[in-house]
């Protein structure tokens, strides 16, 4: 799956857009193979384009792209930033401008350097920090150092938890030995792989997919009151699910049941719709005498 995910990087660098980009789960469980296959019809004829210097052989039409994703720069969200910033405006003088504000004193004069372009993203990471609680925090906090036995010391928790390894330990010493596979590497993507061992041991435990948090909520501390909200609902599923652990508690008792498998292929295709309804369902079968008599 870490392979997927480098093709899938690759692919995106080399220009091929994200509407057209795949999920792992779309190759490696067979979900979405026509997903598959476009997005690499696509990232042949975007190659065309991006890297003239490839002569191999060619799939498709050459397809325009370019890719140019830089982070913004965060300043104060206004409440026509996002609009003002995307049209080509006269900025007014200082005297329009004191007009303009006294006119109406519930008016401010727009700021000197310009409208914001990012008023959208401030807002919401305004509404993520209205929701973080520093109690609930402290309180996590404290749980995991008193499972774990590993100090938070004057990191923050995003700094403390970004590894991913001290959530991987949390595991083992609930349920010794449940993530086989720990990286102790400062590596970016062995770190990343440590949050997704977490997550999916989390989910296998009993918290349920609405409760998770990504791991860019963690590892770029995009949204610790996600990923704090998440380890508390963690540590009210494994009251229910590791009942033999009898270390500190944390939070009140979460039951879910998680039963969500593939179900089994017939091995071939269903020629009518009858069929297919027919292959899922426990039918009684007429007896031959049945048969018999409904013929006659």
């Amino acid at each position: 799956m870490e392979n997927i995910t480098f093709f899938m990087n690759v692919a995106r660098k080399l220009g091929v857009a994200e509407q057209a980009i795949f999920g792992t789960p779309d190759l490696y469980e067979e979900k979405n193979m026509g997903t598959v296959m476009t997005a690499i019809y696509t990232f042949a004829g975007v190659i065309q384009f991006t890297v003239p210097e490839f002569q191999g052989p060619k799939l498709g039409e050459p397809i325009q792209a370019k890719v140019k994703d830089e982070k913004r720069t965060g300043v104060v969200a206004t409440q026509c930033g996002g609009l003002s910033s995307a049209m080509k405006v006269e900025k007014a003088t200082t005297g329009a401008r004191q007009v303009a504000a006294g006119f109406n004193p519930g008016v401010k004069a727009p700021p000197e350097e310009g409208a914001d372009a990012q008023g959208l993203d401030a807002d919401l990471k305004a509404k993520q920090e209205a929701k973080f609680d520093p109690e609930l925090e402290k309180t996590v906090c404290t749980w995991i150092e008193a499972v774990t036995g590993e100090s938070k010391g004057d990191k923050t928790s995003q700094e403390w938890l970004q590894s991913g390894l001290v959530l991987c330990n949390l595991v083992n010493k609930i349920k010794p030995g449940y993530i086989k596979k720990v990286n102790t590497s400062t590596l970016p993507f062995k770190q990343m792989e440590n949050i997704t061992f977490y997550m999916n041991a989390a989910r296998e435990l009993g918290v349920p997919e609405q409760s998770m948090f990504g791991t860019p909520d963690l590892y770029e501390g995009k949204n610790m009151g996600s990923v704090i909200s998440a380890i508390n609902t963690f540590g009210g599923a494994i009251q229910v699910s590791v009942p033999e652990f009898d270390g500190p508690k944390l939070g009140v008792a979460v039951h879910a049941v998680i039963d969500d498998k593939r179900r089994p292929s017939a091995g071939t295709m269903a020629t009518s719709q009858y069929e297919a309804m027919e292959r899922t369902m426990q039918v009684e079968r007429p007896k031959d005498g049945g048969i018999t008599k409904g013929a006659q």
